[in-house]
């Protein structure tokens, strides 16, 4: 499973950015995490088409850490789910102010906790890939886990979480 780790780089003390690269280290042990450019490294440009169009839209789950203010984060979080569907863990230290708009997500790929140390979001992303994820590859309802179909004797019935169109196959079974 490749996870896309996002935060603040700007507007984060040094402190926050190690313990978000400790976390990543340790992520690293059980998934493939994919790397942001960074502070330094690259253009604007390269930066955009990096962070988003590679590690975003290439990632099974995007994990947004939300302690400090970052309009680069809200955008690739935003991207993340709106754009490419794509399940999020936003999370925040206990302490942490964020914006509103973050807890008020309402989105069924989306997850917000908080935590007390920042090693907890592993915890968060193993429940979410036992929860999402059916042998590797991502369940078709984020609602259950994996998609339950309505009893129908037709070919096709859809999810009763999340209403997409499952195929029956020959035994009844989808």
């Amino acid at each position: 499973m490749k996870i896309y780790v996002g935060c603040s780089l700007t507007q984060a003390p040094e402190e926050f950015r190690e313990s978000v690269e400790a976390l990543k280290n340790e992520l690293r042990i059980k998934y493939t995490v994919l790397d942001f450019v960074g502070l330094v490294a690259g253009t604007a440009r390269e930066v955009y088409e990096w962070d988003v169009q590679k590690c975003v839209a290439g990632c099974d789950v995007f994990v947004a850490i939300c302690d400090y203010p970052a309009i680069g984060l809200g955008y690739e979080l935003a991207t993340a789910i709106e754009v490419y569907g794509k399940p999020v863990i936003a999370v925040a230290h206990r302490d942490a102010h964020i914006t509103r708009l973050i807890e008020g997500i309402s989105h069924p790929k989306f997850t917000f906790k908080r935590y007390d140390i920042l090693r907890e979001v592993v915890a968060f992303v193993d429940n979410l890939r036992s929860s999402v994820f059916v042998n590797g590859q991502e369940s078709l309802c984020n609602m259950s886990g994996i998609c339950s179909p309505a009893t129908t004797d037709s070919d096709v019935s859809n999810c009763v979480y999340c209403g997409r169109g499952l195929v029956r196959s020959r035994d009844g079974q989808s």
